[in-house]
């Protein structure tokens, strides 16, 4: 094994021991639609092009449709508890690759 992927997967293995395992999962489908699974009282919070976030939804579960994702930007959606706590995330970039 190369050192490169010994130090990767150590370094995995830590991020695991050191990041609490919970149950929590949030997810931009291709369809622009986001599900969640979280403690009660959890909230989604969006943030677009890196501005601040603001509330999209909140509760324990559910999908909730986000028509206005469009091309050219980038969507960043974190799910947090109720003490606002970040427990999971997803990104959805849709802006054009720069060319060399």
């Amino acid at each position: 094994m190369s050192e490169y992927q010994d130090g990767y997967e150590r370094g995995y293995e830590e991020s695991l021991r050191r990041t609490p395992q919970t149950d929590a999962d949030l997810f931009v489908g291709a369809d622009h639609n986001i599900s969640w699974k979280g403690p009660e009282g959890s909230q989604v919070f969006v943030s677009m092009d890196d501005a601040p976030k603001r509330l999209f939804a909140a509760g324990k579960s559910g999908t909730q449709a986000a028509p206005w994702i469009m091309s050219g930007h980038k969507y960043l959606f974190t799910l947090e508890d109720s003490r606002g706590r970040e427990l999971a995330r997803d990104v959805r970039d849709l802006r054009q690759p720069r060319r060399r």
